[in-house]
């Protein structure tokens, strides 16, 4: 009876186990989007449920970054979502779980704490996989292409450079773009606009926007059309151990960085060089009044990647050097001051960094403005008292105004276009300007009585001190940004396509050609 009994329980304990695990089983599966069916587990480990299919999800290594910012509701990491986008937002208001950005890379760890565990770790790499398949037809081109391969099996290369995969990705450095149409671009366009709005926070975002813009401008400053062995420029290529692009391989391009990792994941059929410029032309076009300024029209695709480009960053300009923006715009680049001007114009969106650049701020009035792609930037060149800050220092620049919390910036690269400040910088551009108690923006007495001379006439710098007042259009606050979006558009074509004399037109369809 003993024996029985010992027996009844023992099934009865089995029982009882394998109700739990079923249990278990189910509510696993249920918080990631999968359901048990016929006794099988689900393979709770990488997936989870979106409306367009599965996508797998990835979690960042967040060692070693700082938070840009501590401003959101709770400190979980959020989802980066390529997929249906309102759909995510719907369940991020209903669930209140609203993610950090991490600093360095304003990359945002792509696990969802509410379905798949906040200590769950998947890799990277199989980020966004969700809708690769849309972005297919770049791909088929490359392998429809009418390149023939040699008995090696290896593409044949064109005299700018060989063909080779990268040690550190695999990747082919040298990638050239087959086929570039006009669904991809306003895919990228459409990418871009998501990263954006996901994004909450001012000081981030004004951050991601004006580094997508600093590193498209990164590439194409180094051209030299002097050298023709070498000219560099658009080539999908910085030189990551130089101080002058300090900034770009841990918050712009880092492996974990948003941009990059879109790049990656759906348009790495595309080189480098010509996804950067796109992704530059998208933001300009999304941060521009009324979405006025689209640079569709004027884009060119067929840039061929470089592997290695040591030495382009002394060709870029030096902040502190009102000579370099001469020697990098006029002399290397062959643009006209006007060019120059409106590119530097540029500098209303983004901010400064202390720790990257050494400059901390924004060129414009705040974190918000610093979104805007306007004649900002002019306007407060020309109407605020700038006096110089970090006089003796390596990162010496000028500020105005006596907000140490939301500090404000501009080079002397910014303040050479209008002041002639070669031989003095102990001077403030704007001496007659006094806060309503009477003192003087100058913040200092000895500033105050030092007003930064402007050009002559006569000076050969006197053309960039009246594109800056054209750009102005008129009144200060006018919404008038027609000569600099004008200005702009022509010196960015320009710039983009210098070194190359075979890019094409955005292609209808990538399949028929």
């Amino acid at each position: 009876m003993k024996r029985r009994t010992h027996v009844s329980l023992t099934f009865n304990s089995i029982g009882h186990l394998f109700a739990l695990c079923h249990v278990i089983l189910y509510v696993a599966c249920a918080d990631t989007g999968d359901e048990p069916s016929r006794g099988l587990p689900c393979p709770f480990a990488s997936r989870q449920r979106v409306a367009d299919g599965w996508t797998d999800t990835a979690q960042d290594s967040i060692s070693g970054y700082g938070e840009i910012r501590k401003g959101y509701n709770d400190i979980h990491d959020d989802l980066i979502f390529f997929g249906s986008f309102e759909e995510h937002e719907t369940s991020l208001e209903m669930e209140n779980q609203v993610g950090n950005i991490i600093m360095k890379g304003q990359s945002t760890s792509s696990t969802y704490p509410m379905e798949t565990g906040e200590n769950a770790e998947v890799d990277n790499r199989r980020m966004l996989q969700g809708r690769r398949n849309k972005h297919k037809q770049g791909r088929k081109r490359d392998k429809n292409s009418t390149g023939k391969r040699n008995k090696r099996g290896k593409n044949n290369t064109s005299k700018r450079g060989k063909r080779g995969k990268s040690k550190k990705t695999g990747r082919n450095p040298s990638l050239r773009t087959r086929c570039f149409s006009n669904s991809t671009y306003d895919s990228i366009d459409d990418d871009i606009a998501k990263l954006r709005k996901f994004i909450r926070d001012d000081v981030t975002r004004s951050h991601f926007l004006g580094g997508i813009v600093r590193l498209a401008a990164h590439d194409f400053m180094d051209y030299d059309k002097r050298d023709r062995s070498n000219p560099m420029g658009p080539d999908g290529c910085f030189d990551e151990s130089q101080p002058m692009n300090k900034g770009l391989p841990e918050s712009v391009w880092c492996k974990s960085c948003l941009l990059r990792r879109l790049y990656e994941e759906r348009y790495n059929f595309l080189s480098r060089a010509d996804f950067w410029i796109a992704s530059a032309n998208a933001v300009i076009r999304q941060t521009s009044e009324k979405n006025a300024l689209n640079l569709r029209d004027t884009f060119r695709w067929g840039r061929k990647d470089r592997s290695s480009c040591r030495g382009s960053a002394d060709r870029l300009p030096d902040s502190k050097s009102c000579k370099d923006v001469e020697s990098t715009f006029l002399t290397r680049m062959g643009l006209e001051w006007k060019d120059a001007v409106a590119l530097l114009g540029a500098h209303s969106l983004g901010r400064g960094s202390a720790e990257f650049s050494g400059h901390e701020g924004t060129w414009v009035d705040n974190a918000h403005d610093a979104q805007l792609f306007d004649k900002q930037y002019y306007e407060e060149l020309v109407f605020n008292a700038w006096r110089p800050r970090n006089v003796g220092e390596e990162n010496q620049d000028w500020t105005t105004g006596n907000n140490m919390k939301n500090q404000r910036m501009m080079l002397n690269t910014d303040i050479c276009l209008v002041f002639n400040i070669d031989n003095n910088i102990l001077c403030c551009t704007k001496t007659d300007d006094v806060f309503q108690n009477g003192q003087s923006k100058c913040m200092d007495i000895n500033l105050a009585r030092e007003q930064c001379p402007l050009y002559s006439k006569q000076d050969r710098r006197w053309a960039a001190t009246e594109a800056v007042v054209e750009y102005i259009g008129g009144s200060r606050g006018s919404k008038n940004n027609e000569p600099f979006y004008n200005a702009f558009a022509v010196a960015w074509e320009k710039a983009t396509t210098n070194g190359w004399d075979d890019l094409l037109a955005l292609s209808e369809d990538c399949e028929s050609t």
